[in-house]
């Protein structure tokens, strides 16, 4: 096996390793929601604070999800891709990784190393999350609305562990044993604390003082609109959803700080100048960019 192939092969073997261990850490989400069964908690059917009425939700999951992961990735993809650009105006540099024989921009590659470690990280924290609420199946605020217990069961108002006196939809019950802890705070506050940090760190341009703290308060605050909406639409208790923030918060600090590289690697791509000897190579590498 010559060196050409032998490296090609190490670089999928990367990618395909990487990949993996996103998916086997947000498996759990998956296999809970399909397979599992939330605790079965017992309640009184006079508990006020499990009479509020069943709303939409104002920022629906699918959505939360969408800006969630599309916004960090994005910003990260642009700000690695105009670090790059004026290192390379400033330096003439063209800073790359080899694969065989082409050569790929270093902000690309270094894209993908950010986004995955991000991911990861978002899928560990949802894994816990989820796990947590299939394990406790605290009763949403509106469980008793969509429980619609039955009238005789409630009677004597005696605390009810029974398990055939909801009538109303299974799917909803199911949803409404899931309370604890918010999985919209957790996943919110991952995605908006990780994007303020990156912001902070790597964007490096001096034309505004205060944009840089601009982006990061306004991801900080799309996260705190969502948290305070899961409370008003009645889809969690106040605790669910500090709960729920604290474990994407500590879910992002640990991996800025143990799986990412936010903090150490160099954040301009700034190298040395180039030798005179050097400028035919870089015009050879030039027409094999990827």
């Amino acid at each position: 096996m010559d060196s050409i192939t032998k490296d090609i092969l190490q670089k999928l073997l990367h990618i395909f390793l990487d990949v993996a261990c996103v998916t086997l850490v947000g498996l759990p989400p998956i296999l809970l929601k399909y397979y599992g069964s939330p605790y079965y908690r017992g309640f009184f059917c006079d508990d006020e604070d499990l009479k509020h009425p069943y709303l939409p939700s104002t920022v629906s999951w699918n959505t939360t999800v969408a800006v969630g992961v599309l916004l960090p990735i994005g910003i990260i993809f642009v700000v690695e891709c105009v670090k790059y650009c004026m290192s390379y105006a400033s330096h003439q540099v063209f800073d790359h990784y080899t694969i065989g024989r082409v050569s790929i921009n270093k902000w690309l590659w270094t894209w993908y190393k950010e986004a995955g470690k991000f991911a990861f990280g978002l899928a560990f924290s949802q894994s816990f999350n989820d796990i947590g609420k299939y394990a406790i199946g605290r009763l949403r605020p509106y469980f008793l609305t969509v429980c619609k217990p039955l009238a005789s069961a409630c009677a004597n108002g005696t605390f009810i562990t029974s398990t055939d006196v909801c009538t109303g939809n299974s799917a909803e019950i199911r949803e409404a044993r899931l309370s604890f802890p918010s999985g919209h705070a957790s996943y919110v506050w991952y995605c908006a604390l990780y994007l303020a940090i990156y912001i902070q760190v790597h964007m490096k341009w001096k034309g505004s003082t205060l944009l840089k703290h601009c982006l990061s308060g306004a991801a900080l605050l799309i996260a705190c609109y969502v948290c305070f909406t899961r409370v008003s639409d009645y889809k969690h208790h106040p605790s669910d959803v500090i709960a729920g923030a604290f474990i994407g918060i500590v879910g992002c600090l640990l991996t800025v700080y143990c799986v990412s590289d936010l903090w150490s690697r160099n954040p301009s791509y700034e190298s040395q100048p180039l030798l005179p000897q050097d400028k035919q190579q870089i015009l050879d590498e030039k027409t094999a960019v990827f």
